[in-house]
């Protein structure tokens, strides 16, 4: 008789349910730390979001302490804030991967499961950024063309931009997710 565990074996199971636990705080406390914080504190989130939006486009921003990134070439100026950060995204992305690829067979072991869930977070930072950077441009760029701001109401257009671009991105997210833990390969992780 082997001592090794089974997928559905109930060790396995409460395995799952502690590193779910782990994922909940993990995403709890970085909501309590940075709930009330000034913008400064999101510069983890901000800065290579700016990088890239500036990599992209001509506009360059600089920093304020008050406000966030600023360009003024635009239109009008253009704030990249704390709300900008997409923390929210994150948070989404990183749950949405946990809770549905970690307890998929290709991660049989504690070790496995800890590495997926540091894979989880570190491609939901960078898919953050992406995300980020690509509805900052697409809404800089919308607001030089000032036209559909007219037709929409500003507030509506910058809220379906970012429905657009939040969506599209959880979705490819998922997607890249799932082809890496369905493809024939045996493990994800050696």
């Amino acid at each position: 008789m082997s001592t090794k565990t089974t997928i559905n074996s109930p060790q396995n199971t409460a395995t799952h349910y502690y590193l779910y636990a782990l994922a909940f705080l993990f995403i709890i406390v970085l909501k309590m730390l940075l709930g009330n914080a000034e913008v400064t504190a999101f510069k983890w989130l901000l800065v290579p979001t700016v990088a890239l939006v500036q990599l992209f486009t001509n506009h360059s921003f600089s920093f304020h302490e008050a406000y966030g990134y600023v360009a003024q070439e635009i239109y009008q100026p253009f704030v990249i804030e704390q709300s900008c950060a997409g923390l929210n995204y994150f948070t989404l992305a990183f749950l949405m991967a946990t809770f549905s690829f970690l307890h998929h067979p290709k991660l049989p072991r504690f070790q496995h499961k800890i590495g997926a869930l540091l894979a989880f977070a570190l491609s939901s930072y960078v898919f953050t950024m992406l995300v980020n950077s690509c509805r900052i441009i697409v809404s800089a760029n919308l607001l030089e063309v000032s036209i559909h701001y007219e037709l929409l109401g500003k507030p509506m257009v910058h809220l379906m931009v970012g429905v657009c671009c939040y969506f599209t991105f959880l979705v490819l997210y998922y997607c890249t997710w799932k082809y890496l833990f369905f493809s024939r390969t045996q493990q994800v992780f050696l």
